[in-house]
């Protein structure tokens, strides 16, 4: 990623553009339906929005991105600060989905104009789907019950709180192997309302079909033990393969107001001079037909297009302008 930044900024200044680009890190984890940030776990500010098609999490704690050491020790931070719990299946089994976020922000002075750009990359740690049996304390865990002063009830509230995550865990694999499976039929049904169902899918919309890229990672024991958990695991990627997402760039352009100005002042000089010319001043000829001073504007103004410096106003949007002036002071219709 910062190979990439530096490569677009070379190609900005060979192209006499100036680019300047900056990176964040954000880290979170949604544990029994909780957004956390991981990064600031005591923070209570994180909140999902949702507005129309877009999906934000707002609030997390954003790490300025300078080096890859810095991204590692951030990533290391957050991993600490995970939920986890020893149980029959594994000594350190992650509670809850984690989601490591770069968002890139750039902005590029163009031809008069700016350019801002900008960009997510959502890396997901998928909490594994469990069943009963391996949802279970670990004997070392029951263990460290044991040493506190009522012990039976500590194994009952751990025990609980376990199958409690595991069943949430479950529920939202279950969601998101739903949205997957109707986003791979391209049966063009709407899911949106289906990602509302678990706040991993909302989070991770725009990956199912819409304008981002999406990559999954299967990861599968070559344990015999496991074959069942494995084919599972290969069906899942299986389905998820058929989603057929459109990139596409999310860029806004803000035009350099001076330059418009300018080229709007040029332009009403032209009509300026047109009006002069259709009333007989300036050597013209009273009474020129209406439809060859709307042509005549109309040149004008489409060759003054470059002047302006910023294609998103055009020189018909003025000759339309024009047209309706010269209407007003002829007392003509602007057809």
């Amino acid at each position: 990623l910062l190979k990439l930044i530096e490569h677009r900024r070379g190609q900005a200044e060979i192209r006499g553009e100036t680019a300047t680009y900056t990176v964040t890190v954000s880290m979170l984890e949604i544990y029994n339906e909780c957004l956390i940030d991981l990064l600031q776990p005591q923070n209570k500010d994180v909140v999902l929005r949702v507005l129309r098609e877009d999906v934000s999490v707002e609030g997390l704690t954003a790490v300025p991105l300078t080096s890859v050491e810095r991204v590692l020790e951030t990533v290391q931070a957050g991993f600490l600060a995970r939920h986890q719990a020893s149980t029959c299946g594994n000594n350190e089994s992650s509670r809850g989905h984690a989601v490591l976020i770069f968002e890139v922000r750039g902005h590029r002075g163009v031809q008069g104009a700016e350019v801002a750009s900008e960009a997510r990359i959502f890396l997901v740690d998928l909490a594994g789907c469990e069943n009963l049996s391996k949802a279970q304390l670990s004997e070392e865990a029951i263990k460290k019950l044991n040493k506190k002063p009522n012990p039976q009830r500590a194994i009952e509230e751990a025990q609980a709180a376990l199958q409690a995550e595991m069943k949430r865990i479950n529920v939202s694999l279950s969601t998101l192997r739903k949205v997957i499976e109707e986003a791979a039929a391209k049966k063009g049904t709407p899911i949106a309302a289906m990602c509302r169902e678990s706040k991993l899918t909302l989070v991770l919309r725009e990956c199912f079909g819409g304008r981002n890229l999406a990559v999954l990672l299967c990861c599968c024991s070559p344990l015999e033990k496991h074959g069942a958990a494995t084919l599972n695991t290969l069906e899942f990627g299986d389905v998820f393969r058929r989603i057929e997402n459109v990139p596409e760039a999310a860029e806004s352009t803000t035009p350099d107001w001076h330059l418009v100005a300018q080229g709007l002042r040029r332009a009403l000089c032209r009509v300026d001079g047109l009006l002069q010319a259709c009333r007989g001043g300036n050597g013209g000829t009273a009474g020129t037909p209406l439809t060859d001073v709307a042509a005549i504007v109309d040149q004008a103004l489409l060759r003054s297009d470059a002047s302006f410096g910023y294609p998103a106003i055009r020189g018909e949007d003025l000759a339309d302008a024009a047209r309706q002036t010269l209407a007003q002071t002829f007392g003509v219709a602007a057809e």
